[in-house]
C-alpha cells in the first residue's frame, strides 16, 4: 500500500461508532492510535488533552503512520490537517491502522 490512505478524510461515517467515541473523547482515539504505533496510550491520550501539545503530537502522529504505510505527504500538510479537521484526521488514522483489510474489501 503506497501513495494516499486508504480512506478518505471525511470518511468519519464509515465508522459511525468510533466517529461517535472520538467526537466525545478524541483522547480516547488518539491514544489508541498511539498503543498501534508503540507508545504509551495512557500518556498520548493525557498529552492530547492539552491544546498546544495535542497539535504538535497529533501532527507527529500522522507523520508517522504516513511513514509506516508510505503514503506521500508533508509535514505541513499533516499540520493543517490537524489543525482544521482533527476529528476527521483522527477518523482516518486510526482506520488506516486498525481497518486495512476492510478497505480492500470496500475497493474490489
Amino acid at each position: 500500500m503506497s501513495g494516499e490512505f486508504t480512506y478518505g478524510l471525511f470518511g468519519c461515517f464509515g465508522s459511525i461508532g468510533l466517529c461517535i467515541i472520538t467526537y466525545l473523547i478524541p483522547c480516547y482515539t488518539f491514544g489508541r492510535n498511539q498503543g498501534e504505533l508503540g507508545e504509551s496510550c495512557i500518556l498520548c491520550a493525557i498529552a492530547y488533552a492539552f491544546f498546544p501539545l495535542s497539535i504538535f503530537c497529533h501532527t507527529l502522529e500522522r507523520s508517522n503512520i504516513r511513514a509506516r504505510k508510505k503514503i506521500e505527504g508533508s509535514i505541513i500538510t499533516d499540520c493543517l490537517t490537524v489543525a482544521f479537521c482533527p476529528l476527521c484526521a483522527l477518523i482516518q488514522e486510526h482506520r488506516e491502522l486498525n481497518e486495512p483489510e476492510a478497505a480492500a474489501i470496500e475497493r474490489a
